[in-house]
């Protein structure tokens, strides 16, 4: 299981925490077209998305680098993108 988390639940809250708390100092926030939500804390390479309506879909951590040369920045950019 990524991040610290040791069962589900925690994971959740995580997730939660990320997602829904005030934006953390040096993460990174877009609204995507749709509404959508996206952060990134490049300190971590935690990334996360929801919806307009505050459900989340992803909780992650980027792991580059990748074969075509992205980093977890650049996934990041391109999730704003959409």
């Amino acid at each position: 299981m990524e991040f610290a988390a040791k069962t589900a639940d925690e994971y959740e809250k995580m997730a939660e925490k990320f997602m829904y708390d005030a934006l953390p100092s040096g993460v990174k926030e877009c609204r995507r077209s749709d509404g959508g939500i996206v952060r990134f804390d490049p300190a971590t390479a935690a990334f996360g998305t929801m919806s307009k309506e505050r459900r989340i879909y992803t909780y992650m951590i980027v792991l580059p680098p990748y074969p075509d040369g992205k980093t977890a920045e650049s996934y990041y950019v391109e999730a704003c993108k959409k």
